[in-house]
């Protein structure tokens, strides 16, 4: 069993906001809950509220601190793993379940003659059930929070990840040719294809349509490029093959992967490895990862295809010349790329399905609630710091008026409303329009911004260097700006 630590960091006026949130929300020193403290660090600028718990119980109380407005409205909230800790926690609350569950016997065993016990201690137990707190546990070995930032990075298909693709499917392609499993299984071992089915698998079990359709995209441009590589690979490398290679084509790698007989046997390697695929990425399962990459008939299959594509239509695969070396005939190499093709698709469609289905058994689903509270958008374009922070980051700020800045803003980043950038600070206003359930009133002040959610510790200055720079005479402000900065390098 893993630990984590929850740490949330708050400006000190909302310290009993999230100890109200912990208790009462969270079930943190409730009768009926042990094993979990709560420990308040006061720092200088800065509160910070610590809970160390099981890696289950931390997704559920980093969602019970979301909810309430904290990493959203105010503050940070941050899971930390922990070696270890004694006591233990999670022993705590098995030795705690134990003892209760060993006094309930005897007292059931003892007093049955005793009807006014058994009364009073019905009517108890009905008044306790009532003021107990829903738990909802996820089975996982890991938060929610935790599997969403790690899947979500697997799912993600830029230059490094098509790079990936390209390389496996050239060096699948030529042990596809050279009849070499060896080669092929190289190949599977450096492919990042599982990332984008596992990721779809988690939107879909999340209900986030978002992640879904992208990550599902993301698997088809994947597989766009896999295919085009197998292309090519045919095309540069067949005739080659054909003409000097040792293995009629197509050879035995190709074959196999190439009969309708073979979609039942992939079938049920997806619905195994789908199986382990969502239980090892939930419980640091790396090593079984690396088996269901194997396992899974992904990339090569999707590569033949592209093969056998490139030979049934007789794209310079040299057949005509060496009929000997080429034992299918155009159509049957077509028939057997659609069949590959086929494979691939039957084991990212069950992958998905499953792995889906296992997220859903282990409860993933019913922690939506952090991703329902974060903003779609990080940064609030009314907010006067963040306003500030723009200006003086482009380089406009003294050059352009307030009015005219607040367009350009408007341009590149249009309100929900359509309307135009509202002069307003909202960190001066209140937050229960969105919060009104949860949160304080003066849930913001002037203090706190998205970019600063706490106050500067003393000693802390802002740099006043970019302020007042004036296109008209950059010349001139460039030795002064030049000037401060080494000042303050200096200091």
């Amino acid at each position: 069993m893993s630990f984590r630590k929850v740490e949330a960091t708050v400006p000190k006026e909302f310290r009993q906001h999230v100890l109200d949130a912990l208790t009462n929300a969270g079930g943190i020193g409730h009768e009926t809950h042990v094993g979990e403290s709560i420990v308040v660090t006061e720092g200088e600028n800065a509160t910070i509220v610590g809970v160390t718990c099981s890696s289950q119980r931390a997704g559920e109380l980093m969602n019970v601190l979301t909810k309430h407005g904290v990493g959203v409205a105010f503050g940070t909230v941050t899971s930390l793993t922990v070696a270890s800790q004694r006591p233990n926690p999670t022993a705590l609350v098995q030795e705690f379940k134990e003892l209760k569950a060993k006094i309930e016997e005897r007292a059931n065993t003892e007093e049955q003659t005793n009807r006014q016990f058994q009364r009073k201690w019905r009517r108890r137990k009905e008044r306790l059930d009532e003021r107990k707190i829903e738990y909802v546990q996820a089975t996982t070995g890991k938060s929610v929070e935790e599997l969403f930032n790690e899947i979500v990075d697997q799912g993600n298909d830029n230059a490094s990840f098509y790079t990936s693709v390209a390389c496996a499917s050239i060096i699948a392609g030529l042990g596809l040719l050279t009849n070499s499993a060896v080669v092929v299984l190289s190949a599977m071992l450096i492919s990042p294809l599982m990332g984008p089915i596992l990721s779809a698998a988690f939107g879909a079990s999340l209900k986030d349509p978002v992640l879904f359709w992208g990550s599902l995209l993301a698997e088809l441009r994947a597989a766009l490029v896999t295919f085009l590589m197998g292309a090519i690979v045919a095309l540069v490398y067949g005739p080659y093959a054909v003409s000097y290679g040792a293995n009629p084509i197509p050879t035995a790698e190709m074959a196999g992967r190439g009969e309708p007989s073979g979609l039942l046997g992939g079938f049920i390697i997806a619905l195994a490895s789908g199986i382990v695929v969502a239980n090892a990425i939930t419980s640091d399962g790396v090593n079984s990862l690396v088996g269901v990459a194997i396992s899974a008939s992904l990339l090569p299959p999707i590569v033949n295809s592209g093969i056998m594509v490139m030979f049934g239509i007789g794209v310079a695969t040299a057949c005509e010349k060496d009929t000997d070396m080429c034992t299918a005939t155009k159509k049957e190499f077509l028939w057997k790329a659609l069949y590959s093709f086929l494979l691939y698709a039957l084991n990212v469609l069950v992958i998905i399905i499953t792995a889906g289905m296992i997220f859903y058994n282990q409860k993933v689903g019913r922690f939506r609630g952090f991703l329902q509270q974060e903003n779609k958008e990080l940064l609030d374009a009314a907010n006067s710091h963040v306003r500030a922070k723009l200006q003086i980051a482009t380089g406009i700020r003294g050059a352009l008026d307030d009015e005219t800045f607040d367009k350009l803003l408007f341009d590149a980043k249009p309100s929900a409303s359509g309307s135009a950038v509202e002069k307003k600070d909202l960190e001066n206003g209140r937050m229960e329009d969105a919060f009104s359930e949860h949160h304080p009133k003066d849930a913001a002040s002037a203090e706190f911004s998205i970019l600063r959610p706490f106050p500067e510790p003393t000693g802390v200055t802002r740099a006043k260097f970019a302020g007042d720079i004036k296109i008209s005479n950059l010349g001139a402000n460039i030795g002064v700006w030049v000037r401060q900065v080494n000042h303050l390098l200096q200091r």
